[in-house]
């Protein structure tokens, strides 16, 4: 697995000025975020190991909330599935496909948690803000059914070829900019509209 790697990323050393008070209290806050994510490293490892061969049934939903609680994942219950959001400005750089590297852990995160639940497949939908593909962007991805549908795809191909999550469980779709949670009109509102979301329902084990 790749949980090492997620932790390597997030423990990268920061450059600052020796005694100062902020910068303890930075280093101490990242300390601390650090410990707690590899508590929830530790009971997803723990979990899998301990798991019959094939995964174990149950509800996959107050596992996700406890190890994505207090960041920006979030993890909802809606129409008989379990949602987990993963903000597209975490995921990637503005006018890319392309996975950032701090997406790892979170994704590792996930994958892990679903191979403790085979019995669940997997729907990826990418959601993207009003704004249109613009300039050189525009010649890879036409509208944002495109851009939407390719994001969705490069976050399934990181859980399946990365992070070891047999693909037969996935489907992928792109909704564009057809079910925003908020309005278009502001920076913050466009970032939250940017989303790729797992939904994990119940089916057959492949």
């Amino acid at each position: 697995m790749a949980l090492g790697l997620g932790l390597l990323l997030l423990a990268l050393p920061l450059v600052v000025r020796a005694g100062a008070s902020s910068d303890r209290e930075l280093i101490g806050q990242l300390d601390r975020e650090v410990i707690a994510l590899k508590q929830k490293v530790r009971y997803l490892e723990e979990r899998l190991a301990g798991s019959p061969p094939g995964g174990e049934a149950g509800s996959i939903y107050p596992e996700l909330v406890q190890i994505f609680s207090g960041g920006p994942v979030k993890v909802e219950r809606a129409a008989g599935a379990t949602q987990v959001s993963l903000p597209g400005d975490m995921l990637f750089s503005s006018g890319s496909v392309g996975l950032r590297e701090e997406s790892s852990f979170a994704l590792d995160l996930l994958a892990t948690a679903l191979k403790l639940h085979m019995d669940l497949n997997v729907l990826v939908v990418g959601h993207t803000d009003a704004d249109a593909p613009s300039g050189p962007f525009k010649k890879l991805y036409a509208s944002n059914w495109e851009l939407s549908y390719a994001r969705a795809l490069a976050v399934t191909r990181a859980l399946v070829e990365e992070h070891g999550v047999p693909y037969t469980r996935f489907t992928v779709a792109g909704r564009a900019d057809l079910d925003p949670l908020t309005g278009n009109d502001t920076p913050e509102g466009r970032a939250t509209n940017r989303r790729v979301v797992a939904h994990l329902t119940p089916g057959r084990s492949r």
